[in-house]
């Protein structure tokens, strides 16, 4: 009977258990943005990096809002991981430039992109329906910075 119940919360545990993992890198993502506008010298990059950190945010609140409307509590901060990623970027861009940042984040969010694509495959019709809403926006993100990165390296 035990392992009965335990398959099953399994089965509806897992696609939740992913979009957590997609919420909390999302938010470690959007603080990366934040930090990294935040310390730019360059106003325009300044200001894209800014609208993206907008853009990713609608994107993690769509999620937490499904898991909520599905009777689930959120993450609302994201991975230690995170935390340590934004502060080692911080200092080396201190001593790199906004190249460093750009860097960082087109690292970032090329990998946040491929996690989301990935869940995608694996989630039921349901929950995929969030995901793809927000996969335009991602791609765009991810697209800016590969223009930007691009544009470093020029």
């Amino acid at each position: 009977m035990l392992g009965a119940w335990m398959e099953e919360w399994a089965v509806t545990c897992a696609p939740n258990q992913l979009i957590n993992d997609l919420i909390r890198h999302g938010i470690d993502d959007r603080e990366l943005y934040g930090a990294a506008a935040d310390q730019v010298q360059e106003p325009g990059l300044r200001q894209v990096l800014h609208e993206n950190c907008d853009a990713l945010e609608a994107v993690v609140t769509d999620m937490q809002l499904q898991v909520a409307a599905e009777g689930h509590r959120p993450p609302r901060h994201g991975t230690l991981r995170g935390w340590v990623r934004r502060q080692l970027a911080g200092w080396l861009a201190r001593r790199g430039g906004d190249g460093v940042w750009i860097h960082l984040l087109a690292r970032s969010e090329a990998g946040y992109r491929r996690m989301f694509e990935s869940g995608l495959d694996r989630m039921p019709q349901d929950a995929r329906r969030v995901l793809q809403r927000q996969q335009g926006r991602l791609r765009d993100l991810a697209d800016d910075m590969c223009s930007l990165s691009a544009s470093q390296r020029d």
